[in-house]
């Protein structure tokens, strides 16, 4: 069964994850990025359009992709809730894929290089983001885990590490 809206949750759902904020976002991220199952890098911008609402609607934050702004209005949002509520699962799985498509899509609009998302299953389980550099002596790839940078986010409650991590990545790239 896969149910493709952003409408009413169905009711097993949200009796599974509980009545929180949090656990709405997850029981309305799972009806879209089903546990990652089969998620090709095509989804992921649909992942982060979706993503994108949910942190407007159940947040209450306004992020875009091009406001340098919002991967630290993502993080403080996501970071404020964390510290009001219980997750409603030791790893929110889907809500992680979510904004991890929505951050990923942030820092391809941040970072200067020609970039899309592939599917690299010999190293990383979802689809992460494959930045082009072109130099004299040829070119080179710098991969970029958005979903690992929020994981680590949920884990740590860092509420700069979306900043840096652009930073870093920026630095990187060159």
């Amino acid at each position: 069964l896969h149910y493709y809206s952003l409408a009413e949750v169905p009711p097993e759902l949200l009796m599974i994850s509980g009545d929180t904020a949090l656990s709405e976002f997850e029981a309305r991220a799972c009806l879209v990025a089903r546990f990652g199952e089969d998620l090709r890098p095509r989804d992921c911008r649909q992942m982060a359009a979706a993503g994108m609402y949910l942190v407007r609607s159940l947040l209450g934050t306004e992020v875009d992709l091009l406001d340098p702004g919002s991967p630290s209005r993502l993080a403080e949002a996501l970071c404020d809730r964390l510290d009001e509520e219980k997750l409603p699962v030791e790893e929110p799985l889907n809500m992680v894929i979510l904004l991890g498509c929505l951050f990923g899509e942030m820092v391809r609009n941040r970072v200067k290089l020609e970039s899309s998302w592939m599917a690299l299953r010999q190293i990383e389980l979802w689809p992460a983001v494959v930045f082009s550099r072109k130099k004299a002596t040829g070119s080179d790839s710098i991969v970029f885990s958005p979903m690992d940078h929020l994981r680590g986010l949920v884990g740590s409650r860092d509420r700069d590490a979306l900043r840096r991590a652009i930073e870093e990545l920026k630095t990187v790239c060159g």
